[in-house]
């Protein structure tokens, strides 16, 4: 998550798009899926597009090289 001033931390997700994806196409289909799965305050408030995950060399994802 990213820091917040009111709630201490807020969701964030970080999605890799296949190709030819168009973003706000898939910010909204994120959000609307999350929405009718999870709970309210899980929902990602902020999505980022990365063109590809970090992996280390045993191809485990970096978590903290997301940002």
């Amino acid at each position: 998550g990213s820091s917040n001033a009111i709630t201490g931390q807020s969701v964030v997700a970080n999605v890799v798009l296949a190709d030819g994806t168009d973003k706000k196409v898939a910010k909204k289909k994120i959000r609307k899926h999350c929405i009718s799965r999870i709970s309210a305050y899980k929902v990602p408030t902020k999505i980022n597009f990365m063109n590809q995950t970090a992996v280390s060399s045993s191809f485990k994802k970096l978590r903290r090289h997301t940002e």
